[in-house]
């Protein structure tokens, strides 16, 4: 079964996401801020990660520099801008 991370601050487009994944029976871990999402990517397997690009405590640009130090798991950017 695919797994992803979701990391997104607003609740309304995380909820969108996940519902729309879980019907296609998708495991989905949310994180709330980059600082939780760092955490969730180094203590999970991962077969996607979903990134928002601007978030609290850690951005989605620098969390995915972390990420490629040590997994080339790979990375949706999501961004409003």
């Amino acid at each position: 079964m695919m797994r992803i991370l979701l990391v997104e601050d607003h609740v309304q487009i995380s909820t969108n996401i996940v519902e729309y994944l879980q019907l296609e029976h998708i495991v989905v871990d949310v994180a709330a801020d980059g600082e939780q999402g760092r955490e969730l990517s180094q203590t999970h397997r991962y077969d996607v990660m979903v990134l928002d690009w601007m978030l609290p405590k850690l951005s989605g640009v620098d969390l995915c520099a972390r990420i490629r130090k040590t997994s080339d798991v790979p990375v949706i950017m999501l961004t409003a801008r």
